[in-house]
């Protein structure tokens, strides 16, 4: 429990800091969207090619563990999607209670993974990496395009919007990397790397600049949901799919601690440069992130 404590805390503190900055008035009104747009656009696709390109894929079969999350992650999208004819939710909102739902703090994972299962762990939470983030993008992009601008783009734009995705352009370029054992390159690697370390402590202090402790609250019925499904009902749902396929040992705990992870901050980003409700999704990753240091365990306890 510590050790996820441990690994969860800089996270919340760095959106901490981002909220003081920005109520401060530091470094100045226009700076805030300017390290939305570069996050999205540079940090964070050069973090995902780092990550990608250089795990470690070759110990393990990926192929079952692969299968077990990709079912996973549809009977979540399932139920989401079920939930969107029942809930009161505008479209922006809706996709901000999608991705909360869905998405992972791939950092968080790999700290909380090395804690508890060392090299192992490390090794099968980058090919969950490699495997989930395209598929997750996908889906999470899709939405947004569909329900975002309330009348829905078109299939045509959805289309675009997803192919020309950087996170989603960065994930099949590290895994290209990857496959190829050229990982990466002498020259431009050291700068991907650097670009990369960066993504998120900018990420995470961008999501408390835009945090609306106000909003947080009006919507505080929505986050509880959010929390829910990410926290709980995902680990399980990752659970019964391992189960279902005959996984277990330390690819199933890898499997649920994946699911079990808090929102991403690159959700955040997403939802502001698609049109979803970026003040609702700020605050998500924060009640997430704090949820997850007291859910974390005893999930794993249960389920792993």
């Amino acid at each position: 429990m510590l050790s996820i404590l441990i690994a969860l805390l800089p996270v919340f503190l760095l959106i901490l800091l981002g909220t003081i900055l920005a109520k401060a008035g530091f470094p100045g009104e226009g700076f805030w969207p300017l390290v939305d747009r570069f996050s999205y656009f540079v940090l964070f696709p050069a973090l995902l090619v780092k990550e990608l390109a250089s795990a470690d894929l070759g110990r393990f079969d990926p192929l079952p563990m692969v299968a077990g999350m990709s079912l996973g992650l549809y009977a979540q999208v399932a139920l989401l999607m079920t939930l969107r004819a029942r809930l009161p939710l505008d479209g922006p909102t809706f996709t901000s209670f999608f991705q909360g739902s869905l998405r992972f703090n791939t950092f968080t994972g790999l700290a909380a993974a090395q804690a508890l299962h060392g090299g192992p762990g490390v090794a099968l939470f980058a090919v969950a990496v490699a495997a989930m983030v395209p598929q997750i993008n996908v889906f999470c992009v899709g939405v947004l395009a569909r329900y975002a601008y309330g009348k829905g783009a078109g299939w045509r734009n959805q289309a675009r919007l997803i192919a020309t995705n950087p996170m989603i352009l960065a994930c099949l370029v590290g895994i290209a990397l990857n496959l190829s054992e050229i990982r990466l390159p002498p020259v431009a690697g050291p700068v991907i790397d650097a670009l990369g370390r960066a993504a998120l402590a900018f990420g995470l202090m961008a999501v408390g600049a835009a945090l609306d402790l106000r909003a947080a609250r009006q919507g505080s019925a929505v986050i509880a949901g959010i929390c829910t499904l990410k926290l709980l009902v995902f680990p399980l749902l990752m659970w019964c799919a391992a189960t279902l396929l005959g996984i277990e040992g330390l690819t199933r705990a890898v499997m649920v601690l994946w699911a079990a992870m808090p929102i991403s901050p690159a959700s955040y980003i997403l939802a502001r440069q698609l049109g979803g409700n970026a003040q609702l999704m700020a605050a998500a990753i924060s009640a997430t992130t704090l949820a997850a240091a007291f859910s974390v365990a005893p999930v794993l306890a249960f389920l792993g």
